[in-house]
């Protein structure tokens, strides 16, 4: 008795143990890339002043997600994602240092921007689908919201202090001085997670299946046809993904037109209605890590996405009313955007989890490659989408058409038995 006790007082530890490693090199990796992307497209900016050579950066920056995420996801199911992981921190640590040996030893180009900008991405791409593909092993069954619970506060602290902090480091640290900074990051990210244990939970049957190559695209069939046959992990990543489009189409296009070009905030007010989204996320992450971890999701994911839904269609009515003053738009939207991040992380959290534990080890890292590839290739077409809408249709019809979409497919995602047993 007293041996079982011993031996579960381990378990626990190493799994908090791996999961404090996970957020340390996490947050130092997350945000030197998020200082990295903001500072170095401020630096385009000024060097080019123009929007279009600004665009040009960012499209270099996003276009590997979208190319590299299939071939990352075979990598992470044929490769120990231990090294995988080590490597490719080590990797952006040396990029980011070669890039600073150039910048001294010539200048900073615009050519050598969209060059390192690509390769950093495409890193941190295989990077990003071997440690999603990690997680369950990483941790006990019960911790597994928790660290998907870290890794989205993380993220959320980032997108809200990533900008400030990469203006702040833009005005007084030169911009070389950075890129030596950002590449000791990486490496520092790479130390703490060289003492993560990534077979502590693995199951040894399907970990042996790594390594087996059976040709690239045999393994990216086996990811596809499983992501397509799965019942539980499709029905998620469909509604997933419509959401993720419709979020653009009455989100992030409509709301900041509107606040900007027709409520005419400040620039301050606009930008913490922004920032009021991660922080949403940020409280909503770390309530979700606190609480008891339920084994039945179904009835409080129904209910979370039935609030989400409402907060969707609701951010169309202060654009359908003139007689709203500033502050009264202001305060709603401070709400609106709170609430809603808050909601997005009670629902992807544990979506995410469940996808986690639901796809078995061999197959994990491509199917997480493909539902990468898929979530980002398709936020363009919202927007593009979004963009051509509020030349034809009045501004509120956005975001009230996306909540009626919304609720006519959460009525085919919660009738489906394979969802009702989550």
């Amino acid at each position: 008795m007293e041996e079982y006790g011993l031996t579960k007082k381990l378990s626990l530890s190493v799994s908090k143990r791996n999961m404090l490693l996970y957020g340390a090199g996490k947050l130092v990796s997350l945000f030197g890339a998020q200082i990295y992307s903001f500072a170095i497209s401020l630096y385009v900016l000024k060097l080019t002043n123009s929007g279009m050579t600004f665009a040009t950066s960012l499209v270099f920056s996003m276009l590997p997600r979208v190319l590299m995420g299939p071939i990352a996801g075979v990598a992470a199911d044929r490769i120990d994602r231990k090294k995988i992981v080590l490597s490719m921190d080590i990797l952006c640590g040396i990029l980011m240092l070669s890039f600073y040996g150039i910048a001294v030893l010539d200048e900073i180009r615009l050519a050598y921007i969209y060059g390192f900008s690509f390769l950093l991405t495409t890193l941190n791409t295989f990077f990003d689908v071997a440690i999603d593909a990690s997680k369950p092993n990483l941790v006990d069954r019960e911790d597994i919201f928790r660290i998907n619970s870290i890794g989205q506060g993380i993220m959320s602290v980032a997108a809200i202090s990533g900008p400030f902090l990469g203006g702040l480091i833009y005005a007084i640290v030169d911009i070389k001085a950075f890129l030596l900074i950002n590449g000791i990051s990486f490496i520092l990210s790479a130390i703490s997670e060289a003492f993560i244990d990534f077979g502590y939970n693995a199951n040894s049957n399907e970990s042996e299946s790594n390594g087996k190559n059976e040709g690239f695209i045999k393994e990216l069939k086996e990811g596809f046809s499983y992501f397509i046959n799965d019942k539980i992990i499709f029905n998620i990543m469909s509604f997933s993904l419509l959401i993720n489009f419709l979020m653009q189409l009455s989100i992030t296009v409509p709301i900041p037109y509107f606040l900007n070009n027709v409520v005419m905030l400040s620039p301050l007010k606009y930008g913490i209605v922004k920032a009021f989204m991660p922080v949403g996320m940020l409280l909503g992450a770390i309530s979700l890590s606190m609480l008891p971890q339920k084994e039945k999701l179904y009835k409080r994911l129904m209910l979370l996405m039935t609030i989400f839904i409402i907060f969707v269609f609701t951010m169309g009515i202060p654009m359908m009313s003139i007689s709203m003053s500033a502050d009264v738009i202001f305060i709603f939207y401070l709400i609106a955007m709170g609430g809603l991040g808050f909601t997005i992380a009670w629902i992807d959290i544990p979506l995410l989890s469940v996808m986690q534990r639901e796809t078995p080890d061999e197959i994990r890292g491509r199917v997480f490659g493909l539902i990468g590839t898929a979530a980002i290739a398709i936020a363009p077409l919202g927007v593009i989408l979004a963009g051509i809408l509020l030349e034809l249709v009045p501004m509120w019809l956005l975001p009230m058409v996306s909540g009626l979409l919304l609720s006519i497919r959460m009525l085919f995602f919660m009738k489906n038995e394979a969802i009702k047993n989550i």
